[in-house]
């Protein structure tokens, strides 16, 4: 269940994690799973959505939403472990002032 604002975002970190001869293959990897999660959501959400509230003994027909909260903290998780794992590397900001000892654009 995610948002399709989400994805330029995403793309954006992916992009400064990895070496620029992996870029293709990775962005590449990242759409995929986007794509593929934009069909299996809605099945997934559905079938929630009809269990909780016809079958179920308890109605609740915010399970998806519930479903869907429960996987992003599960991914932040696994986002926290990762970054943890794998620091960024160093911030060298550009050199705005070319010759002129860094005086920037005045």
């Amino acid at each position: 269940m995610r948002r399709t604002q989400d994805a330029p975002v995403i793309q954006g970190l992916v992009a400064g994690a990895v070496p620029p001869s992996e870029q293709g293959r990775v962005q590449g990897s990242l759409t995929s799973l986007l794509s593929l999660s934009a069909v299996i959501a809605p099945l997934i959400s559905t079938g929630l959505f009809g269990y909780f509230t016809t079958v179920a003994p308890l109605s609740i027909p915010g399970a998806p939403f519930f479903a869907g909260a429960l996987l992003m903290a599960a991914a932040l998780l696994a986002m926290v472990r990762l970054f943890r794992r794998y620091p960024p590397p160093p911030f060298h900001p550009p050199n705005l002032g070319g010759d002129r000892g860094g005086a920037g654009l005045l």
